[in-house]
């Protein structure tokens, strides 16, 4: 089997090919991943969090 340029862990499945872009000198290659869920639920509760703080400190005084 062939593997994929750069992981060395997973098989390479013909149309299931990874698209690899490399940043030439630094070493540093970007290719398609996902994102954690609890990186996700961060983003969340940093969003829901900010709505929150916009409303409590700049509404005006009751």
């Amino acid at each position: 089997m062939e593997q994929n340029k750069g992981t060395g862990d997973k098989p390479n499945h013909g149309d299931q090919q990874e698209s690899v872009y490399s940043y030439g000198v630094s070493g540093i290659e970007e290719r398609h991943g996902h994102v954690p869920l609890w990186l996700w639920g961060v983003a969340v509760v940093l969003v829901l969090w900010g709505v929150y703080y916009l409303i409590a400190n700049w509404s005006p005084p009751a």
